[in-house]
């Protein structure tokens, strides 16, 4: 885990921490009908509400401490941005207290910005010095 952003790495069992998360969304949706999403798509559950037909499309961050920060793929972006219904669900304190923050699409977009490029260096052409 890096101590100053409190992101899980795999050896910090990230597993064990996202099991936690997982399971406090489950209780937070408690009375909705819940179906887990591909492993690869812009969110984890979907989730319908039987009382008044809304569908929420949840992408669950965990972490381990209070902080509201998480790291987001292009695809989560591009998910808000473009479907109805998505939500980014924080899970702080996952392993300890579990809080759950909802957030809308419009929020999450709202306090988003860039941060990360990737340079593939290995096409192209190739000089020698």
């Amino acid at each position: 885990m890096d101590p100053k952003h409190g992101y899980i790495d795999a050896d910090a069992g990230e597993e064990i921490i996202s099991a936690a998360a997982v399971a406090a969304v489950c209780s937070y949706y408690d009375g909705w009908d819940l179906a887990s999403a591909e492993p690869d798509g812009p969110w984890d559950l979907r989730c319908s509400n039987p009382k008044n037909g809304e569908t929420a499309y949840v992408r669950i961050k965990a972490r381990r401490d209070s902080a509201l920060t998480v790291m987001l793929s292009p695809a989560e972006v591009m998910a808000a941005q473009k479907v109805a219904g998505w939500h980014l669900v924080v899970v702080t304190n996952a392993l300890s207290d579990p809080i759950v923050h909802r957030f809308t699409a419009k929020e999450l977009l709202a306090q988003t910005e860039a941060i990360v490029y990737r340079a593939d260096l290995g096409l192209g052409p190739q000089t020698s010095a």
